[in-house]
């Protein structure tokens, strides 16, 4: 797997992962993550061509049948890793933020190419609204975050009698609230 913003930045795509590292080895599947080392914009820039040489250095000892790659930048490591190795790239959309605003800058454009004009051989997106693009992609799914419910079994409150609504997550616009 890779992703470029890890510990301590912690987001929707970070979850999931976490969520994956500790189900997936439960069904024989065994788990390799790159990320950058520090979450600074830089840092996480250059990593993408660092983990090049590293995820290639590390096939040679583990034999990878897949990459999975999350968020926006993986994308384009893992296309190029795919490649190389001829093994296989699933690539995870987390939001494509700047497309649902319907933003026209540098960074917009680089989202929109990294999501829909790279042929991945899997994409995943988190949200049915993706599927509104136009993409070189064919075979998507939209596999929405899920929650494990196990988590709040053990917390004990009082219940609310008046309708409440919680929302977590971001306060931004393409959240819809």
């Amino acid at each position: 797997m890779l992703i470029d913003a890890w510990d301590p930045f912690i987001g929707g795509a970070q979850v999931h992962i976490k969520a994956l590292q500790k189900y997936l080895p439960s069904h024989h599947i065994k788990i390799s993550l790159f990320h950058s080392p520090h979450p600074h914009i830089l840092i996480r820039s250059l990593w993408l061509f660092w983990v090049i040489p590293q995820v290639i250095f590390h096939h040679f000892k583990y034999q990878f049948d897949l990459i999975h790659a999350h968020a926006f930048a993986p994308g384009l490591p893992a296309k190029i890793l795919s490649l190389l190795l001829n093994i296989p790239v699933v690539y995870t959309v987390h939001g494509s933020h700047l497309m649902d605003l319907e933003q026209n800058g540098l960074m917009a454009k680089l989202e929109h190419w990294l999501l829909t004009q790279i042929k991945y051989d899997h994409e995943i997106s988190v949200t049915r609204a993706f599927l509104r693009y136009p993409n070189v992609n064919k075979n998507i799914s939209v596999i929405p975050n899920g929650v494990d419910i196990a988590m709040f079994n053990k917390v004990k409150v009082k219940k609310n009698t008046d309708f409440t609504l919680l929302f977590v997550g971001r306060d931004h616009p393409t959240k819809g609230i």
